[in-house]
């Protein structure tokens, strides 16, 4: 099929996809960054990490694919390409190379945190109960993955 699939989508619509859409590329930064952190962490808590950030990144991933269906499901088209989510994204990268597992519990919690309270605040101001739903859902998973991080990290 050639040419542009053009739907009639409103203005409300419009402006959840555009709230949807930095959630989005936030979710996919995470993901990304999380992979890096299950590749190079080193240290006496490498064995449980390891296998808990892979966990973690297949969620965010999970997540992300949420909120890019339910940006279709308004009508619009996601974008998750890497060049628009490594300049969209509101996260920054993690260190390059090897990190002690300290570190990295604390790098990817205070990701999480911020990526989790923008999602807040954004679902705060979606007025359709179908997307808050979805936004508080992955809130919660995302506080309950930074918690179960930290236990690792003390």
């Amino acid at each position: 099929m050639s040419g542009e699939l053009k739907m009639k989508v409103s203005d409300a619509n419009k402006n959840q996809a555009e709230s949807l859409q930095g959630i989005l590329y936030d979710l996919i930064d995470l993901a990304l960054q999380t992979k890096q952190a299950h590749w190079n962490v080193v240290g006496p808590r490498f064995p449980v990490l390891h296998e808990m950030l892979d966990t973690m990144t297949a969620g965010f991933h999970l997540n992300a694919d949420r909120v890019a269906e339910r940006i279709n499901a308004l009508g619009l088209w996601p974008s998750g390409q890497a060049g628009a989510v490594s300049s969209k994204s509101a996260l920054s990268p993690l260190p390059e190379g090897p990190q002690a597992g300290e570190a990295v519990v604390e790098g990817l919690s205070a990701r999480i945190s911020a990526v989790a309270d923008s999602t807040r605040k954004r679902a705060a101001k979606i007025d359709d109960v179908v997307t808050e739903g979805i936004l508080l859902d992955i809130v919660e998973e995302m506080e309950k993955q930074r918690w179960m991080l930290n236990v690792q990290g003390m």
